[in-house]
C-alpha cells in the first residue's frame, strides 16, 4: 500500500494542491507555518476517512483525525481533501479517500465499493494490514491518555484481530516510560509461558519482531551484537524490586537503559512503536516475519530529541529496518536532509510546494544551511558586520576605522574562554590587511 497523490482546496494555509509522492520515502522542508504539518495532517485525515468504518480511534483523539470548521481556509467557506491510495493488499484497483466540508452531497463512490469489498473479506479471511502511524511534533509529552504500549483497547469490536492497529493511528503519546512499561510485561508473560511448556526458546510474536527492530536500533546507537532485556534489582534496605530494561552484548556486559539520553530512548521507543503495530496488523499464521509488512507512517519534526549525528542516521535506519513502509517526515535538519537524496524532498513555502533542484545527499551542513534552507552559517548580527566592512571597503574608507569594528567584536568574543574552532576576527584581519596593502599598492603607484 502507498499513497499515490494528494489534491488539496481551500485546506487551512491551502489554497489548492496537487503533489504525487514517491513510494518509499517524502520529506518535507520550510520555514514555521509554511504548512508542512498542515499536509500531514491532511494525509492522516483522508486515511482516516478509509479506516473509521472498521476501528475507531479512542475518543480523546478522533478530534485530530475529522475535518472542522477551523480547517476550512480564511477566504473560503468549504475545504476538500483527496488522495489516491494503491496497491492495497488483496485490491487491485486504486481508492480515493474524499473529505470535505461542508457536507455538499459528495458521493465517494470509489471508497464505498472498496469499504464493501473489505467487508467481505474481513469476514471471510485472515490477512495483514497496512499500518498507519501519524507521529505529531509533540509525542513525547506524558499523558494521561491511551497509548497502544499500555495494551488499552477501544470499545471497537474487530472482524479480525489485524484491524486493532487502525485505533492506534494517531500516536501522541510515544513515551519512554509506555514502552518499558509493555515490554516488560509481556517479556514476563512469556517466561511463564516458557516455563509452563518447559521450552526455554518459545518467543511471542510480537515480542520477537519488537526485538529484531530493536537489535539493528542498537547497532545504529553503537551498540553491537546487543539486545534489550528486562531485569529487577533490590536496593540495599529494601525489600521491593525495581524493574528496569538493560542492554546487554553476548559478552554480558550491560548499561541500564533507563537511564540512558533522551535521544537514545526516543530512537528506541519509536522503533518499538512501529514494530508493535506491524506485529498487531500481521496474520501470523500465514507468516511472522512482519517487519517487511506494507504501511504508511508520518513523522513530524523526525529530528526531535536527537544528536545530529543520529540525525543523519535516523531516516536510513528505518527505511532499512521497515522497508515496505512508505514515509512522510518534516524536518528543520539538514544533517537529516543530508543523508537522503533530492528527489525525496520537497520545500514549502506559504503553503506552495516545490521540488528542490540541488542535490543533498552527502553534502555538508554548511552548505545544505545557505542552499537549502536559505540560513547563515552565522548568527545574522555576525553576517551583518561582515558585510558593513565590505560595505566601508566600497567606500574606501581608512583602515584604522574598520580596525576599530574589529577590536569591538574581539573584545566582546574574548569572553568566551573555550577553545576556538574557526576565528572570524581572524578572517576580518585578513580581509583588513589586503585591503591596506591594495590601498598601499595605488598610493605608491601614484607616486
Amino acid at each position: 500500500m502507498n499513497i499515490k497523490e494528494i489534491k488539496i482546496d481551500n485546506y487551512k494555509g491551502f489554497k489548492t494542491l496537487n503533489i504525487q509522492f514517491n513510494k518509499k520515502l517524502n520529506v518535507f522542508i520550510g520555514k514555521n507555518a509554511s504548512g508542512k504539518t498542515s499536509l500531514l495532517s491532511a494525509i492522516v485525515k483522508a486515511l482516516y476517512n478509509v479506516t473509521s468504518d472498521f476501528a475507531k480511534v479512542n475518543k480523546f483523539t478522533e478530534w485530530n483525525l475529522l475535518l472542522s470548521n477551523n480547517d476550512i481556509n480564511y477566504y473560503s467557506n468549504s475545504c476538500k481533501i483527496e488522495i489516491k491510495i494503491s496497491k492495497f493488499p488483496n485490491y487491485n484497483k486504486c481508492i480515493n479517500s474524499i473529505i470535505s466540508l461542508p457536507e455538499n452531497k459528495l458521493i465517494n463512490n470509489n471508497l464505498i465499493q472498496f469499504k464493501n469489498w473489505f467487508h467481505n473479506q474481513i469476514k471471510s479471511t485472515s490477512f495483514t494490514v497496512p499500518i498507519i502511524k501519524y507521529y505529531p511534533a509533540k509525542r513525547n509529552a506524558i499523558k494521561t491518555q491511551f497509548t497502544n504500549f499500555d495494551a488499552l483497547k477501544t470499545t471497537s469490536d474487530y472482524y479480525i484481530s489485524q484491524l486493532e492497529t487502525w485505533s492506534y493511528l494517531y500516536q501522541d503519546n510515544i513515551s519512554y516510560d509506555s514502552f518499558f512499561k509493555w515490554f516488560y510485561e509481556n517479556e514476563t508473560q512469556e517466561l511463564r509461558l516458557q516455563k509452563t511448556n518447559n521450552d526455554l526458546t518459545l518467543q511471542t510474536p510480537s515480542l520477537k519482531g519488537v526485538r529484531i527492530a530493536i537489535k539493528r536500533t542498537l547497532k545504529f546507537l553503537g551498540y553491537d551484537k546487543a539486545s534489550i532485556i528486562s531485569e529487577q534489582y533490590k536496593k540495599p534496605g529494601n525489600s521491593e524490586f525495581i524493574p528496569f530494561l538493560k542492554i546487554q552484548n553476548q559478552n554480558g556486559n550491560w548499561e541500564n537503559l533507563n537511564q540512558k539520553s533522551d535521544g537514545e530512548k526516543a530512537i528506541i521507543s519509536l522503533v518499538a512503536d512501529i514494530a508493535y503495530n506491524l506485529s498487531l496488523a500481521k496474520d501470523f499464521m500465514v507468516d511472522d516475519n512482519f517487519l517487511n509488512s506494507p504501511g504508511v507512517v508520518l513523522i513530524d519534526e523526525i529530528e526531535n530529541h536527537l544528536h545530529p549525528d543520529w540525525q543523519r542516521k535516523i531516516i536510513p535506519l528505518l527505511t532499512e529496518v521497515f522497508p515496505k513502509i512508505q514515509y512522510f517526515i518534516t524536518t528543520h535538519s539538514p544533517q537529516v536532509i543530508g543523508s537522503i537524496k533530492s528527489e525525496y524532498i520537497y520545500q514549502l513555502d506559504d503553503f506552495e510546494i516545490s521540488k528542490i533542484n540541488f542535490r543533498t545527499m552527502g553534502e555538508d551542513t554548511n552548505s545544505l544551511l545557505k542552499y537549502i534552507f536559505n540560513s547563515t552559517e552565522r548568527d545574522p548580527k555576525y553576517v551583518q558586520l561582515i558585510d558593513k566592512i565590505d560595505e566601508l571597503i566600497e567606500q574606501n574608507v581608512e583602515s584604522q576605522e574598520l580596525e576599530k569594528l574589529v577590536k569591538k567584536l574581539q573584545n566582546e568574543l574574548i569572553k568566551d574562554k573555550s577553545n576556538i574552532i574557526g576565528n572570524i576576527v581572524d578572517e576580518l584581519i585578513l580581509k583588513i590587511e589586503a585591503y591596506k596593502f591594495e590601498k598601499d599598492y595605488e598610493k605608491n603607484n601614484k607616486k
